[in-house]
């Protein structure tokens, strides 16, 4: 089996449990990216250092400040609109959600508080203690480390609650136009692709596959709303809505793609993982979206 197909193969099944989880129900799909987000950052953990230099107490200081985190913007946002299972297959958390809302100033008030403390005292109070305790050459950089895999990996990650609680399209839209542009930008590139992008980072990339990556990510917003108002259902985009943000998703998505190959190569490995065969580790599956998440959320509040 080549590496194309192995690659097709399973980017198509990651894509499928990925959408099954999203319109399976929310609560399936916070849970399938709360394991994502612990996964990413668990692999970043694991290749900004060596094994002889991994510590253990650090990594997961890192993981639970990010797990965290997570819980934080969902509770919050879960109780800033209305409760996010409404589903039967959700139905046994009905009793929670009910109390939660019943309580809702309480858990705002103490969830953003507690949730905040416990980040902060993970990062930076039991991170500081245990560079103090270290007994590698450079202590600072591990700390500098832990608090990297949060702002990059989770961060990011902790979007997903968030452009959820308006409606299914506002994540939908972001997974889809990754995936597309990556897709396109793929294929025209090996059919085409003749003048390199930016070989001291990708040597893979072409420019060629750079502008068909875009060319479909702002077919794709278009396509997307198009698909949304045919079909009678909720969408935030118009034509020429759909087709900017397109664009600038595709952008951001190269930019993800391309931070995470300069991480790579300036650590001296190929792949982050062995996540997905013929795409390689979490990171190597997640880099665009790490981006495109955030910036998501950003063009959403000011379009």
């Amino acid at each position: 089996m080549n590496n194309l197909t192995k690659r097709t193969l399973s980017g198509v099944a990651f894509v499928v449990v990925t959408l099954g989880a999203l319109f399976a129900g929310k609560l399936t799909t916070f849970l399938l990216f709360l394991f994502f987000a612990l996964a990413t950052q668990r692999e970043f953990y694991h290749l900004v250092w060596t094994p002889a230099q991994r510590s253990r107490k650090l990594i997961v200081a890192g993981l639970l400040a990010g797990g965290t985190f997570y819980f934080l913007v969902l509770i919050q946002c879960f109780l800033r609109r209305h409760p996010f299972f409404p589903s039967p297959f959700d139905a046994s958390l009905q009793m929670i959600a009910q109390s939660m809302m019943e309580n809702r100033a309480w858990y705002l008030h103490y969830s953003l508080k507690y949730g905040l403390s416990l980040c902060l005292f993970l990062l930076f109070f039991i991170g500081g203690w245990l560079t103090l305790r270290s007994k590698n050459e450079s202590p600072f950089a591990d700390w500098g480390k832990l608090i990297l895999g949060f702002l990059y990996v989770s961060l990011p990650f902790a979007f997903v609650p968030y452009l959820l609680r308006h409606q299914t399209s506002y994540l939908l839209f972001p997974l889809l136009i990754t995936w597309v542009n990556d897709t396109g930008a793929y294929c025209v590139g090996s059919l085409f692709g003749k003048h390199k992008l930016i070989p001291s980072v990708s040597p893979g990339k072409s420019v060629e596959g750079f502008i068909g990556g875009l060319f479909f990510s702002m077919l794709f917003g278009v396509a997307f709303f198009a698909f949304f108002k045919l079909g009678d259902l909720s969408c935030p985009f118009t034509y020429l809505r759909g087709a900017f943000l397109g664009l600038v998703l595709g952008l951001v998505a190269v930019l993800g793609d391309l931070v995470e190959s300069r991480l790579k190569r300036s650590l001296g490995v190929k792949d982050s993982g062995r996540f997905l065969p013929g795409h390689g580790g979490f990171l190597d599956r997640f880099d665009s979206l790490l981006f495109t998440l955030p910036a998501a959320a950003l063009l959403y509040a000011f379009l």
